[in-house]
């Protein structure tokens, strides 16, 4: 340990940014185990129950224009 602050001392902007980009990769890690995991998951449960696309929406998930009606009937 006392070979790593004597390091940190002598190289202190690489210190700075080393230590910015863990801080980056443990928020993203992080991220991706609350937020993305589950989304897939949820996503996936939901398309098994319901199909994709629904109904009311076309092959890109966007929903479908109204059919036109002609008045002249």
């Amino acid at each position: 340990m006392p070979e790593f602050f004597k390091f940190a001392e002598q190289n202190p902007y690489l210190v700075f940014w080393f230590a910015v980009i863990v801080c980056m990769l443990v928020t993203h890690l992080v991220w991706c185990v609350i937020f993305k995991l589950p989304n897939r998951f949820l996503r996936h449960r939901n398309i098994m129950k319901n199909g994709y696309p629904p109904p009311h929406c076309d092959a890109d998930g966007d929903f479908k224009p109204l059919p036109e009606k002609d008045d002249d009937e």
